[in-house]
Protein backbone atom coordinates (compact mmCIF):
# COMPACT_ATOMS: atom_id res chain seq x y z
CA UNK A 1 0.00 0.00 0.00
CA UNK A 2 1.23 3.19 -1.20
CA UNK A 3 1.35 6.13 1.64
CA UNK A 4 2.16 10.03 1.61
CA UNK A 5 5.57 8.69 2.65
CA UNK A 6 6.26 7.26 -0.43
CA UNK A 7 4.69 10.74 -2.03
CA UNK A 8 7.69 12.51 -0.36
CA UNK A 9 10.09 10.15 -1.49
CA UNK A 10 8.81 10.85 -4.70
CA UNK A 11 9.04 14.29 -4.58
CA UNK A 12 12.02 14.67 -3.30
CA UNK A 13 13.52 12.57 -6.33
CA UNK A 14 11.59 14.34 -8.43
CA UNK A 15 13.63 18.07 -6.94
CA UNK A 16 17.03 16.21 -7.31
CA UNK A 17 15.99 15.11 -10.59
CA UNK A 18 15.31 18.97 -11.47
CA UNK A 19 18.36 20.44 -10.07
CA UNK A 20 20.75 18.21 -11.96
CA UNK A 21 18.17 19.41 -15.55
CA UNK A 22 18.51 22.91 -14.09
CA UNK A 23 22.63 23.27 -14.06
CA UNK A 24 22.71 21.84 -17.76
CA UNK A 25 22.39 24.77 -20.42
CA UNK A 26 20.38 22.31 -22.46
CA UNK A 27 18.24 19.36 -21.49
CA UNK A 28 19.79 15.59 -21.67
CA UNK A 29 16.98 13.61 -22.84
CA UNK A 30 18.72 10.63 -20.54
CA UNK A 31 18.12 13.37 -17.76
CA UNK A 32 14.83 14.09 -18.13
CA UNK A 33 13.61 10.60 -18.91
CA UNK A 34 14.98 9.36 -15.39
CA UNK A 35 12.24 11.81 -14.27
CA UNK A 36 9.27 10.47 -16.79
CA UNK A 37 10.24 7.23 -15.58
CA UNK A 38 10.46 7.28 -12.16
CA UNK A 39 6.62 8.75 -12.02
CA UNK A 40 5.50 5.88 -14.31
CA UNK A 41 7.39 3.33 -12.38
CA UNK A 42 5.42 4.69 -9.16
CA UNK A 43 2.77 4.64 -11.01
CA UNK A 44 2.95 1.06 -12.36
CA UNK A 45 4.22 -0.44 -8.79
CA UNK A 46 1.24 1.61 -6.88
CA UNK A 47 -1.78 1.03 -9.00
CA UNK A 48 -3.81 2.98 -6.24
CA UNK A 49 -1.39 6.39 -6.92
CA UNK A 50 -2.11 8.26 -10.08
CA UNK A 51 0.38 10.89 -10.73
CA UNK A 52 -0.39 13.75 -12.32
CA UNK A 53 2.09 15.80 -14.33
CA UNK A 54 1.30 19.48 -16.05
CA UNK A 55 4.26 21.52 -17.19
CA UNK A 56 3.80 25.10 -18.16
CA UNK A 57 3.35 29.20 -17.83
CA UNK A 58 1.29 30.71 -15.33
CA UNK A 59 -0.25 34.04 -15.90
CA UNK A 60 2.41 35.76 -14.29
CA UNK A 61 5.12 33.96 -16.82
CA UNK A 62 6.39 31.54 -14.12
CA UNK A 63 7.36 28.40 -15.99
CA UNK A 64 6.55 26.09 -13.65
CA UNK A 65 6.07 21.81 -13.47
CA UNK A 66 3.35 20.66 -11.21
CA UNK A 67 2.91 16.69 -9.88
CA UNK A 68 -0.79 16.10 -8.29
CA UNK A 69 -0.86 12.59 -6.37
CA UNK A 70 -4.42 10.91 -5.97
CA UNK A 71 -5.32 7.82 -4.36
CA UNK A 72 -7.64 5.63 -6.08
CA UNK A 73 -10.00 3.84 -4.10
CA UNK A 74 -13.44 2.39 -4.51
CA UNK A 75 -16.82 4.17 -3.64
CA UNK A 76 -18.39 2.44 -1.22
CA UNK A 77 -21.54 0.50 -2.65
CA UNK A 78 -20.92 0.62 -6.28
CA UNK A 79 -18.38 0.08 -8.53
CA UNK A 80 -16.97 3.27 -9.87
CA UNK A 81 -13.83 5.02 -8.13
CA UNK A 82 -12.92 7.77 -6.09
CA UNK A 83 -10.09 10.25 -6.45
CA UNK A 84 -8.72 11.88 -3.11
CA UNK A 85 -5.46 14.60 -3.76
CA UNK A 86 -2.92 13.45 -1.05
CA UNK A 87 -0.19 15.43 -2.71
CA UNK A 88 0.77 18.84 -4.98
CA UNK A 89 3.57 20.08 -5.88
CA UNK A 90 5.00 23.07 -7.49
CA UNK A 91 8.82 23.15 -8.95
CA UNK A 92 8.71 27.33 -10.40
CA UNK A 93 11.09 28.48 -12.74
CA UNK A 94 12.48 24.48 -13.35
CA UNK A 95 12.98 25.44 -16.57
CA UNK A 96 13.74 28.81 -18.60
CA UNK A 97 11.08 29.99 -20.34
CA UNK A 98 12.30 29.63 -24.14
CA UNK A 99 12.46 25.59 -22.72
CA UNK A 100 9.22 24.67 -21.76
CA UNK A 101 8.37 23.06 -24.68
CA UNK A 102 11.29 20.70 -25.18
CA UNK A 103 10.87 20.04 -21.62
CA UNK A 104 7.31 18.97 -22.44
CA UNK A 105 8.51 16.60 -25.22
CA UNK A 106 11.19 15.44 -23.32
CA UNK A 107 8.59 14.05 -20.69
CA UNK A 108 6.49 12.33 -23.22
CA UNK A 109 9.69 10.46 -24.85
CA UNK A 110 9.63 6.80 -23.45
CA UNK A 111 12.52 5.92 -21.57
CA UNK A 112 14.76 2.74 -23.54
CA UNK A 113 13.58 -0.19 -21.31
CA UNK A 114 10.04 0.98 -21.82
CA UNK A 115 10.67 0.47 -25.87
CA UNK A 116 12.36 -2.14 -24.91
CA UNK A 117 9.42 -4.14 -23.17
CA UNK A 118 6.94 -2.40 -25.74
CA UNK A 119 9.34 -3.87 -28.49
CA UNK A 120 9.27 -7.40 -26.37
CA UNK A 121 5.28 -7.57 -26.53
CA UNK A 122 4.96 -6.68 -29.86
CA UNK A 123 7.29 -8.99 -30.96
CA UNK A 124 5.22 -11.58 -28.72
CA UNK A 125 1.97 -10.54 -30.25
CA UNK A 126 3.50 -10.58 -33.47
CA UNK A 127 4.93 -14.23 -32.57
CA UNK A 128 1.49 -15.24 -31.86
CA UNK A 129 -0.33 -14.22 -34.76
CA UNK A 130 2.51 -15.85 -37.05
CA UNK A 131 1.51 -19.00 -34.89
CA UNK A 132 -2.27 -18.39 -35.70
CA UNK A 133 -1.65 -17.27 -39.42
CA UNK A 134 0.19 -21.08 -39.94
CA UNK A 135 -2.03 -22.78 -38.03
CA UNK A 136 -5.02 -21.04 -40.25
CA UNK A 137 -3.22 -21.37 -43.07
CA UNK A 138 -2.55 -24.92 -42.24
CA UNK A 139 -6.27 -25.78 -41.71
CA UNK A 140 -7.25 -23.54 -44.99
CA UNK A 141 -4.78 -25.79 -46.90
CA UNK A 142 -5.97 -29.38 -45.60
CA UNK A 143 -9.60 -27.80 -46.07
CA UNK A 144 -9.14 -26.99 -49.53
CA UNK A 145 -7.51 -30.70 -49.27
CA UNK A 146 -10.45 -32.41 -48.32
CA UNK A 147 -12.92 -30.13 -50.20
CA UNK A 148 -11.12 -31.10 -53.45
CA UNK A 149 -11.42 -34.93 -52.31
CA UNK A 150 -15.13 -34.00 -51.74
CA UNK A 151 -15.12 -32.70 -55.25
CA UNK A 152 -13.52 -35.92 -57.06
CA UNK A 153 -16.23 -37.97 -54.67
CA UNK A 154 -19.25 -36.21 -55.59
CA UNK A 155 -18.37 -35.96 -59.42
CA UNK A 156 -17.41 -39.14 -59.33
CA UNK A 157 -20.64 -40.16 -58.32
CA UNK A 158 -21.94 -38.66 -61.74
CA UNK A 159 -22.51 -41.31 -64.82
CA UNK A 160 -20.12 -40.52 -67.57
CA UNK A 161 -20.97 -36.86 -69.71
CA UNK A 162 -21.96 -39.27 -72.51
CA UNK A 163 -24.31 -42.54 -73.02
CA UNK A 164 -25.01 -43.92 -76.77
CA UNK A 165 -27.07 -46.47 -78.04
CA UNK A 166 -28.84 -47.63 -81.01
CA UNK A 167 -31.81 -45.87 -79.23
CA UNK A 168 -30.25 -43.06 -77.11
CA UNK A 169 -28.06 -40.51 -77.58
CA UNK A 170 -27.38 -38.89 -74.22
CA UNK A 171 -24.64 -35.70 -72.90
CA UNK A 172 -24.80 -33.81 -70.13
CA UNK A 173 -22.61 -31.80 -68.47
CA UNK A 174 -22.11 -30.34 -64.39
CA UNK A 175 -20.31 -26.94 -63.70
CA UNK A 176 -20.24 -26.55 -60.05
CA UNK A 177 -19.62 -22.76 -58.83
CA UNK A 178 -17.85 -24.20 -55.50
CA UNK A 179 -15.75 -27.66 -54.69
CA UNK A 180 -19.04 -29.06 -53.62
CA UNK A 181 -22.64 -28.70 -54.53
CA UNK A 182 -25.94 -29.84 -54.77
CA UNK A 183 -26.68 -29.96 -58.67
CA UNK A 184 -26.78 -33.28 -59.56
CA UNK A 185 -28.05 -35.49 -62.79
CA UNK A 186 -28.19 -39.27 -63.60
CA UNK A 187 -29.56 -41.62 -65.91
CA UNK A 188 -29.45 -45.33 -66.26
CA UNK A 189 -30.92 -48.67 -67.39
CA UNK A 190 -34.10 -49.47 -65.29
CA UNK A 191 -34.45 -52.71 -67.59
CA UNK A 192 -34.00 -53.85 -70.98
CA UNK A 193 -36.23 -51.75 -72.53
CA UNK A 194 -36.42 -48.47 -70.21
CA UNK A 195 -33.95 -46.02 -69.74
CA UNK A 196 -34.70 -43.46 -66.26
CA UNK A 197 -32.80 -40.11 -66.17
CA UNK A 198 -33.54 -37.68 -63.20
CA UNK A 199 -32.29 -33.79 -62.70
CA UNK A 200 -31.96 -32.79 -59.62
CA UNK A 201 -31.06 -29.63 -57.56
CA UNK A 202 -30.66 -29.58 -53.68
CA UNK A 203 -31.27 -26.23 -51.67
CA UNK A 204 -28.01 -24.72 -50.51
CA UNK A 205 -24.54 -25.03 -51.16
CA UNK A 206 -21.38 -26.86 -49.99
CA UNK A 207 -20.95 -30.16 -47.80
CA UNK A 208 -24.28 -30.16 -46.69
CA UNK A 209 -25.95 -30.13 -49.80
CA UNK A 210 -23.61 -32.46 -51.75
CA UNK A 211 -24.48 -35.00 -48.68
CA UNK A 212 -28.14 -34.52 -49.55
CA UNK A 213 -27.79 -34.96 -53.07
CA UNK A 214 -25.69 -38.48 -52.73
CA UNK A 215 -28.27 -39.43 -50.74
CA UNK A 216 -31.41 -38.45 -52.75
CA UNK A 217 -29.58 -39.63 -56.16
CA UNK A 218 -28.80 -43.41 -54.34
CA UNK A 219 -32.46 -43.68 -53.35
CA UNK A 220 -34.03 -42.31 -56.57
CA UNK A 221 -31.77 -44.92 -58.41
CA UNK A 222 -32.42 -47.67 -56.10
CA UNK A 223 -36.23 -47.62 -55.56
CA UNK A 224 -36.36 -47.40 -59.73
CA UNK A 225 -35.14 -50.96 -59.66
CA UNK A 226 -38.42 -52.43 -58.94
CA UNK A 227 -40.59 -49.51 -59.24
CA UNK A 228 -41.76 -48.05 -63.08
CA UNK A 229 -44.11 -45.38 -61.65
CA UNK A 230 -42.21 -41.59 -61.36
CA UNK A 231 -45.05 -40.69 -59.09
CA UNK A 232 -44.26 -43.52 -56.53
CA UNK A 233 -40.45 -43.11 -56.78
CA UNK A 234 -40.94 -39.62 -55.93
CA UNK A 235 -43.38 -39.89 -53.43
CA UNK A 236 -41.63 -43.28 -51.37
CA UNK A 237 -38.24 -40.74 -51.52
CA UNK A 238 -40.01 -38.18 -50.08
CA UNK A 239 -41.20 -40.23 -47.20
CA UNK A 240 -37.61 -41.38 -46.63
CA UNK A 241 -35.61 -38.00 -46.45
CA UNK A 242 -38.94 -35.95 -45.27
CA UNK A 243 -38.73 -37.88 -41.97
CA UNK A 244 -34.83 -37.46 -41.49
CA UNK A 245 -34.65 -34.06 -42.15
CA UNK A 246 -33.79 -32.14 -39.46
CA UNK A 247 -31.65 -29.37 -41.29
CA UNK A 248 -34.64 -28.64 -43.17
CA UNK A 249 -33.48 -29.15 -46.84
CA UNK A 250 -35.33 -30.14 -49.73
CA UNK A 251 -34.24 -31.27 -53.44
CA UNK A 252 -36.32 -29.92 -56.73
CA UNK A 253 -36.39 -33.27 -59.06
CA UNK A 254 -37.17 -33.71 -62.44
CA UNK A 255 -37.45 -37.63 -63.12
CA UNK A 256 -38.21 -39.54 -66.49
CA UNK A 257 -38.71 -42.77 -67.42
CA UNK A 258 -38.25 -43.61 -71.25
CA UNK A 259 -39.57 -46.88 -73.01
CA UNK A 260 -37.29 -47.10 -75.36
CA UNK A 261 -39.54 -49.45 -77.57
CA UNK A 262 -42.86 -47.38 -77.99
CA UNK A 263 -41.11 -43.99 -77.25
CA UNK A 264 -43.50 -43.54 -74.43
CA UNK A 265 -42.22 -40.98 -71.98
CA UNK A 266 -43.18 -41.17 -68.02
CA UNK A 267 -42.68 -37.98 -66.12
CA UNK A 268 -42.70 -36.38 -62.93
CA UNK A 269 -41.75 -32.76 -61.64
CA UNK A 270 -41.63 -32.07 -57.88
CA UNK A 271 -40.70 -28.24 -58.06
CA UNK A 272 -38.01 -28.49 -60.35
CA UNK A 273 -37.20 -26.15 -63.87
CA UNK A 274 -39.57 -26.89 -67.01
CA UNK A 275 -38.13 -29.34 -68.85
CA UNK A 276 -38.39 -29.43 -72.97
CA UNK A 277 -38.76 -31.34 -75.80
CA UNK A 278 -37.64 -30.86 -78.58
CA UNK A 279 -38.08 -32.09 -82.14
CA UNK A 280 -34.17 -31.71 -83.88
CA UNK A 281 -35.52 -31.33 -87.27
CA UNK A 282 -38.36 -28.78 -86.80
CA UNK A 283 -37.13 -26.89 -84.03
CA UNK A 284 -40.13 -26.80 -82.16
CA UNK A 285 -40.28 -27.16 -78.64
CA UNK A 286 -43.01 -28.40 -76.32
CA UNK A 287 -42.70 -26.91 -72.52
CA UNK A 288 -43.08 -29.76 -69.94
CA UNK A 289 -45.00 -27.13 -67.73
CA UNK A 290 -46.93 -29.65 -65.49
CA UNK A 291 -46.02 -29.97 -61.65
CA UNK A 292 -46.72 -33.08 -59.81
CA UNK A 293 -45.52 -31.95 -56.36
CA UNK A 294 -43.89 -29.79 -54.01
CA UNK A 295 -39.77 -30.49 -53.58
CA UNK A 296 -38.43 -33.36 -52.18
CA UNK A 297 -38.20 -33.55 -49.00
CA UNK A 298 -40.38 -30.84 -47.20
CA UNK A 299 -43.30 -32.66 -45.36
CA UNK A 300 -44.14 -36.38 -45.46
CA UNK A 301 -47.36 -37.88 -46.97
CA UNK A 302 -47.49 -36.05 -50.39
CA UNK A 303 -48.78 -38.44 -52.66
CA UNK A 304 -46.70 -37.16 -56.34
CA UNK A 305 -48.83 -37.70 -60.08
CA UNK A 306 -46.89 -37.92 -63.06
CA UNK A 307 -47.43 -37.58 -67.03
CA UNK A 308 -47.25 -39.35 -69.62
CA UNK A 309 -46.36 -38.72 -73.57
CA UNK A 310 -44.90 -40.05 -76.51
CA UNK A 311 -41.44 -39.11 -77.97
CA UNK A 312 -40.97 -39.35 -81.97
CA UNK A 313 -37.49 -40.07 -83.44
CA UNK A 314 -35.41 -36.88 -83.42
CA UNK A 315 -37.13 -36.17 -80.16
CA UNK A 316 -34.99 -34.28 -77.77
CA UNK A 317 -35.55 -34.63 -73.89
CA UNK A 318 -33.88 -31.35 -71.94
CA UNK A 319 -33.76 -30.97 -68.56
CA UNK A 320 -31.47 -28.36 -66.63
CA UNK A 321 -30.97 -26.36 -63.22
CA UNK A 322 -31.81 -23.22 -62.57
CA UNK A 323 -28.16 -22.05 -62.38
CA UNK A 324 -28.89 -21.87 -66.32
CA UNK A 325 -31.70 -19.68 -66.26
CA UNK A 326 -30.75 -17.87 -63.15
CA UNK A 327 -27.72 -16.71 -63.71
CA UNK A 328 -26.72 -13.78 -63.73
CA UNK A 329 -24.09 -10.59 -65.49
CA UNK A 330 -22.50 -7.86 -63.63
CA UNK A 331 -25.64 -5.48 -64.29
CA UNK A 332 -27.96 -8.24 -62.45
CA UNK A 333 -29.53 -9.13 -65.21
CA UNK A 334 -31.05 -13.30 -65.20
CA UNK A 335 -29.86 -15.34 -68.32
CA UNK A 336 -33.93 -16.01 -67.78
CA UNK A 337 -36.52 -18.62 -69.21
CA UNK A 338 -37.19 -16.93 -72.69
CA UNK A 339 -33.66 -16.41 -73.01
CA UNK A 340 -33.28 -19.97 -72.87
CA UNK A 341 -36.30 -20.93 -74.87
CA UNK A 342 -34.97 -18.74 -78.28
CA UNK A 343 -31.95 -20.37 -77.97
CA UNK A 344 -33.18 -23.93 -77.95
CA UNK A 345 -35.37 -22.80 -80.84
CA UNK A 346 -32.58 -20.77 -83.29
CA UNK A 347 -29.49 -22.10 -81.82
CA UNK A 348 -26.72 -24.29 -84.12
CA UNK A 349 -26.44 -27.42 -82.97
CA UNK A 350 -27.37 -30.55 -84.49
CA UNK A 351 -26.46 -33.14 -81.58
CA UNK A 352 -27.19 -33.33 -77.80
CA UNK A 353 -23.00 -32.63 -77.13
CA UNK A 354 -23.90 -29.83 -79.33
CA UNK A 355 -26.93 -28.47 -77.59
CA UNK A 356 -25.15 -29.09 -74.34
CA UNK A 357 -22.13 -26.90 -74.79
CA UNK A 358 -24.12 -24.53 -76.48
CA UNK A 359 -26.65 -23.74 -73.59
CA UNK A 360 -23.35 -23.59 -71.53
CA UNK A 361 -20.93 -21.51 -73.29
CA UNK A 362 -23.91 -19.04 -73.82
CA UNK A 363 -25.09 -19.03 -70.49
CA UNK A 364 -21.37 -18.64 -69.76
CA UNK A 365 -21.01 -15.76 -72.37
CA UNK A 366 -24.10 -13.50 -70.87
CA UNK A 367 -22.42 -14.11 -66.95
CA UNK A 368 -18.90 -12.13 -68.35
CA UNK A 369 -17.07 -11.09 -65.71
CA UNK A 370 -20.04 -11.61 -62.74
CA UNK A 371 -19.02 -14.69 -60.67
CA UNK A 372 -20.91 -17.81 -61.03
CA UNK A 373 -23.83 -17.23 -58.51
CA UNK A 374 -24.83 -21.56 -58.77
CA UNK A 375 -23.74 -24.63 -60.17
CA UNK A 376 -24.87 -25.10 -63.87
CA UNK A 377 -26.36 -28.64 -64.99
CA UNK A 378 -27.52 -29.44 -68.19
CA UNK A 379 -28.84 -32.90 -70.01
CA UNK A 380 -29.68 -33.58 -73.27
CA UNK A 381 -31.36 -36.84 -74.38
CA UNK A 382 -32.37 -37.80 -78.29
CA UNK A 383 -34.80 -40.87 -78.33
CA UNK A 384 -32.88 -41.94 -82.03
CA UNK A 385 -35.61 -44.99 -83.57
CA UNK A 386 -39.16 -44.67 -84.34
CA UNK A 387 -41.08 -46.29 -82.18
CA UNK A 388 -41.49 -49.76 -83.17
CA UNK A 389 -44.38 -51.18 -80.53
CA UNK A 390 -46.94 -48.31 -81.07
CA UNK A 391 -49.92 -50.57 -82.66
CA UNK A 392 -51.02 -51.91 -79.22
CA UNK A 393 -54.54 -52.92 -77.96
CA UNK A 394 -55.94 -52.04 -74.55
CA UNK A 395 -58.63 -53.68 -72.17
CA UNK A 396 -59.46 -53.16 -68.79
CA UNK A 397 -62.31 -54.29 -66.29
CA UNK A 398 -63.13 -53.62 -62.35
CA UNK A 399 -64.71 -55.63 -60.59
CA UNK A 400 -65.05 -55.35 -56.26
CA UNK A 401 -63.94 -57.76 -53.98
CA UNK A 402 -66.11 -60.14 -54.03
CA UNK A 403 -65.19 -63.54 -54.88
CA UNK A 404 -68.25 -64.09 -56.99
CA UNK A 405 -66.95 -61.44 -59.17
CA UNK A 406 -64.22 -63.46 -60.26
CA UNK A 407 -66.00 -65.29 -62.73
CA UNK A 408 -66.64 -62.24 -64.90
CA UNK A 409 -63.66 -61.23 -64.85
CA UNK A 410 -62.01 -64.57 -66.16
CA UNK A 411 -65.41 -63.73 -69.04
CA UNK A 412 -63.70 -60.22 -70.34
CA UNK A 413 -60.76 -61.43 -70.42
CA UNK A 414 -61.80 -64.49 -72.57
CA UNK A 415 -63.88 -62.10 -75.18
CA UNK A 416 -60.82 -60.00 -75.36
CA UNK A 417 -59.17 -62.92 -76.43
CA UNK A 418 -61.31 -64.49 -78.15
CA UNK A 419 -61.95 -60.79 -80.71
CA UNK A 420 -58.19 -60.62 -80.73
CA UNK A 421 -57.22 -64.47 -82.28
CA UNK A 422 -55.31 -65.17 -79.00
CA UNK A 423 -54.20 -69.12 -78.37
CA UNK A 424 -56.66 -71.29 -76.82
CA UNK A 425 -53.45 -72.52 -74.67
CA UNK A 426 -52.97 -68.88 -73.45
CA UNK A 427 -56.25 -68.50 -72.88
CA UNK A 428 -55.95 -71.36 -70.01
CA UNK A 429 -52.76 -69.97 -68.67
CA UNK A 430 -54.00 -66.03 -68.40
CA UNK A 431 -57.73 -67.70 -66.85
CA UNK A 432 -55.27 -69.86 -64.56
CA UNK A 433 -53.23 -67.07 -63.75
CA UNK A 434 -56.14 -64.61 -62.56
CA UNK A 435 -58.40 -66.88 -60.49
CA UNK A 436 -55.00 -67.55 -58.37
CA UNK A 437 -54.27 -64.20 -58.41
CA UNK A 438 -57.92 -62.51 -57.40
CA UNK A 439 -58.73 -65.07 -55.16
CA UNK A 440 -55.56 -64.37 -53.06
CA UNK A 441 -56.24 -60.41 -53.17
CA UNK A 442 -59.97 -60.47 -52.05
CA UNK A 443 -59.36 -63.51 -49.74
CA UNK A 444 -56.48 -62.29 -47.56
CA UNK A 445 -56.01 -58.51 -49.09
CA UNK A 446 -57.73 -56.38 -47.32
CA UNK A 447 -58.26 -55.79 -43.13
CA UNK A 448 -62.14 -54.71 -43.15
CA UNK A 449 -65.27 -55.05 -44.53
CA UNK A 450 -66.04 -51.93 -46.75
CA UNK A 451 -66.01 -52.53 -50.40
CA UNK A 452 -62.84 -52.14 -52.55
CA UNK A 453 -62.28 -51.82 -56.05
CA UNK A 454 -60.20 -53.58 -58.17
CA UNK A 455 -58.88 -52.69 -61.93
CA UNK A 456 -57.67 -54.99 -64.20
CA UNK A 457 -56.34 -53.84 -67.84
CA UNK A 458 -54.76 -56.24 -70.27
CA UNK A 459 -52.40 -54.85 -73.47
CA UNK A 460 -51.72 -56.68 -76.29
CA UNK A 461 -48.82 -55.28 -78.49
CA UNK A 462 -48.07 -57.36 -81.13
CA UNK A 463 -47.20 -60.96 -79.83
CA UNK A 464 -47.15 -59.63 -76.40
CA UNK A 465 -49.68 -59.99 -73.62
CA UNK A 466 -49.56 -58.06 -70.58
CA UNK A 467 -51.53 -57.97 -67.55
CA UNK A 468 -51.48 -55.62 -64.95
CA UNK A 469 -54.04 -55.90 -61.78
CA UNK A 470 -54.09 -53.11 -59.21
CA UNK A 471 -55.92 -53.10 -56.29
CA UNK A 472 -55.79 -50.74 -52.79
CA UNK A 473 -55.56 -53.31 -49.95
CA UNK A 474 -52.52 -53.93 -47.56
CA UNK A 475 -48.76 -53.87 -49.04
CA UNK A 476 -48.30 -57.88 -50.00
CA UNK A 477 -45.74 -58.90 -52.79
CA UNK A 478 -46.80 -62.37 -53.09
CA UNK A 479 -43.46 -63.26 -55.66
CA UNK A 480 -41.25 -62.49 -52.22
CA UNK A 481 -41.33 -66.38 -50.83
CA UNK A 482 -38.66 -68.81 -51.80
CA UNK A 483 -40.28 -71.14 -54.88
CA UNK A 484 -42.13 -74.45 -53.74
CA UNK A 485 -39.82 -77.31 -54.07
CA UNK A 486 -41.94 -79.71 -56.11
CA UNK A 487 -39.86 -82.48 -56.09
CA UNK A 488 -41.03 -83.20 -52.34
CA UNK A 489 -44.05 -85.02 -51.51
CA UNK A 490 -47.47 -83.17 -50.72
CA UNK A 491 -46.81 -84.31 -46.84
CA UNK A 492 -43.15 -82.36 -46.87
CA UNK A 493 -44.61 -79.51 -48.14
CA UNK A 494 -45.75 -76.43 -46.34
CA UNK A 495 -48.71 -74.79 -46.66
CA UNK A 496 -49.54 -72.71 -49.39
CA UNK A 497 -47.33 -71.23 -52.05
CA UNK A 498 -48.24 -73.64 -54.98
CA UNK A 499 -50.72 -71.12 -56.67
CA UNK A 500 -47.97 -68.37 -56.95
CA UNK A 501 -45.76 -71.42 -58.01
CA UNK A 502 -48.02 -71.69 -60.80
CA UNK A 503 -48.31 -68.11 -62.10
CA UNK A 504 -44.42 -67.58 -62.13
CA UNK A 505 -44.13 -71.62 -63.91
CA UNK A 506 -46.75 -69.74 -66.47
CA UNK A 507 -45.84 -66.32 -67.59
CA UNK A 508 -42.65 -65.22 -68.72
CA UNK A 509 -42.18 -62.39 -66.73
CA UNK A 510 -43.75 -61.25 -63.00
CA UNK A 511 -43.43 -57.99 -60.84
CA UNK A 512 -44.89 -56.43 -57.74
CA UNK A 513 -44.36 -52.85 -57.12
CA UNK A 514 -46.19 -50.40 -54.72
CA UNK A 515 -47.15 -47.53 -56.48
CA UNK A 516 -48.51 -44.44 -53.58
CA UNK A 517 -51.06 -46.86 -51.88
CA UNK A 518 -51.85 -50.04 -54.48
CA UNK A 519 -50.20 -53.12 -55.03
CA UNK A 520 -49.53 -53.12 -58.94
CA UNK A 521 -48.87 -56.43 -60.08
CA UNK A 522 -47.76 -57.20 -63.94
CA UNK A 523 -47.53 -60.14 -65.62
CA UNK A 524 -46.18 -60.37 -69.22
CA UNK A 525 -46.58 -63.37 -71.62
CA UNK A 526 -43.25 -62.09 -74.24
CA UNK A 527 -44.65 -64.27 -77.28
CA UNK A 528 -48.44 -65.40 -77.47
CA UNK A 529 -47.73 -67.08 -80.57
CA UNK A 530 -44.38 -69.59 -80.27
Amino acid sequence: MSTEKDITSLRNKLNDALIILTDDEMFSTQKASTLSSALKRRLNAHAEILCSISIGTNDTFQNRLEIDSFRIEPASGSNEKTYTLIDKTSFVHAFAVNEIESAKKVFDVKTVNELLIDIQLKNTELERSLKNLRIAKDQNARMESELEVGQSIQMSMLPKEKYQSDSINLYAKLIPAREVGGDFYDFFEVDSGRLGMVMGDVSGKGVPAALMMAVTKTLLKSRAVNDKSTASILTHVNNEIAKENDAYMFITVFMAILDINTGELTYSNAGHNPSYIINKESRKIKKLSDLHGPVVGAMEGMAYGETKLSLKKNDIVFSYTDGVTESHNSDAELYSDPRLEELLKSGEYDSTKTLTDLVISSVKEFEGDADQFDDITVMSIEYCQSPTLTSSIVSSINITNDLKQIAQAIEWYEAFALENKIPFAVIQKINIVLDELLNNIISYGYNDEEEHEIEIEVQLIKNRLILIISDDGIPFNPFKNEAVDVSRSIEEREIGGLGVHLVKTLMDDYEYNRLVDKNIITLIKQDISA
